[in-house]
């Protein structure tokens, strides 16, 4: 894999050309290029593109602010009576089973979701082994097949167009994935989760939310940032 970035990186202005063509033809990238469904790629396609180590600062992002959104969601009195406490509920059964810290890092995407009243359908779809592959989007979704986001036994594939489908280890590294192919390819935020990819997008960026239309995430994103 590491030959395979690495001679990716000569090859970047070329990819850079042939993705911002305005008649562009996915499918001839992703035949030409098929390293583009390998997450290595991609990543490293985009510290290019965005001049940083992303993977570092999603690590660091996960590990510092993740916990600070968990508890603004879980002791700020104005949720106690929604079902924010159901959300919680569920994450906590499946750190039981799964003795590890992703379910409590994924419960900050749904809580933000919930939050900004956005529908996850747009991020993420549940599909089974007989899905005909139907009401395929042409902008990235996570294609979950298996029990939850929490579950450790799922197969998780960011999906765009028929042509594009990337294998990933989890629902956080694809949530990571997702975000980074609407740089990658230059897709405007699906609008039905444009709130939340915002917000993403300013926990990786490290700025504060400048959209007017935004300033309720300022109240969650200013505690992260401690």
């Amino acid at each position: 894999m590491e030959e395979i970035v690495d001679l990716m990186k000569f090859s970047y202005p070329t990819l850079r050309k042939l993705i911002n063509e305005m008649d562009r033809n996915m499918q001839r990238i992703i035949s030409d290029w098929p390293c583009l469904n390998f997450v290595d790629v991609i990543v490293d396609h985009c510290n290019i593109l965005l001049e940083k180590n992303l993977k570092a600062v999603w690590l660091e992002s996960l590990e510092k602010k993740c916990k600070v959104i968990r508890r603004y969601f879980k002791y700020n009195q104005q949720f106690k009576n929604e079902s924010y406490p159901a959300i919680f509920e569920q994450c906590k059964s499946f750190e039981v089973l799964r003795k590890d810290q992703v379910p409590k890092l994924l419960v900050t995407f749904e809580l933000l979701l919930k939050y900004f009243s956005e529908d996850c359908s747009h991020l993420w779809k549940f599909k089974n082994d007989d899905d005909d592959g139907g009401n395929v989007t042409q902008y990235p979704v996570i294609i979950i097949k298996g029990e939850a986001i929490y579950s450790d036994n799922c197969n998780i594939n960011v999906q765009i167009g028929e042509h594009i489908n990337i294998s990933c280890k989890d629902v956080l590294e694809g949530i990571f994935v997702n975000f980074l192919c609407y740089y990658l390819y230059g897709y405007a935020y699906a609008r039905q989760i444009n709130k939340f990819m915002e917000f993403l997008q300013s926990l990786i960026e490290g700025c504060t939310l400048s959209n007017p239309a935004l300033h309720i995430g300022n109240t969650v994103f200013n505690a992260a940032r401690v």
